[in-house]
Parts: structure tokens; C-alpha cells; sequence
């Protein structure tokens, strides 16, 4: 699916570490922080990171911050890794493959 920039950042601000990121289009950073080493450019649709020098685009971020809504259905709740847990558990002790 295509996303526009501005829906990529809307997904982005979810994660914990963009959240506090504020600023115009073609520099948002976490402000909060002594120097931010992010930068968010929504006019390029683009980010970097001053400190390492990677950068990219704002879809893969958002792929690699696991926040797209056609990623985040891949991630298993707690409630689900417990009983498949249990299962194998259970199996496991009367010696049975799951």
C-alpha cells in the first residue's frame, strides 16, 4: 500500500521514540533531548541521523519501526506467545511433538 509522508509520520509519532519530536516539515527532532541526533524531513519524506550518518526513507523506517498497520498484525501478543508456550509445554511432557 502507498502511504503519503504525512501518513508514514503519523504512523512513525505511535513508536516511543518519535513520539516527542516536534518542528517544522523539513526538520523535526526530539527537542526534548540535549542535541538531537535524528531529523525528520516531511517535505523529502526522508530521515537521518546526524550521530551515525545513516538515513533513509519514511516508509522504511516506519517498516523497520514495526508501525505500519499491515506489520504490526505480524507481531504476536503476549497473551498468544503464553499458550503457544504452554501448548509445547504440555506436549512436552507426556512426550508428544506439538
Amino acid at each position: 500500500m502507498r502511504y503519503s509522508n504525512q501518513e508514514l509520520w503519523q504512523f512513525i509519532k505511535q513508536h516511543p521514540d518519535f513520539t516527542n519530536f516536534t518542528g517544522k516539515d523539513h526538520d523535526l527532532r526530539d527537542w526534548t533531548k540535549d542535541n538531537p541526533e535524528i531529523s525528520v524531513n516531511l517535505e523529502k519524506g526522508s530521515w537521518y541521523n546526524h550521530k551515525t550518518g545513516e538515513g533513509g526513507g519514511l516508509f522504511d523506517l516506519a517498516k523497520v519501526l514495526n508501525v505500519l498497520p499491515e506489520t504490526k498484525k505480524n507481531i504476536p501478543t503476549a497473551n498468544e506467545i503464553w499458550q503457544k508456550y504452554q501448548v509445547v509445554t504440555y506436549d512436552s511432557e507426556v512426550n508428544q511433538l506439538a
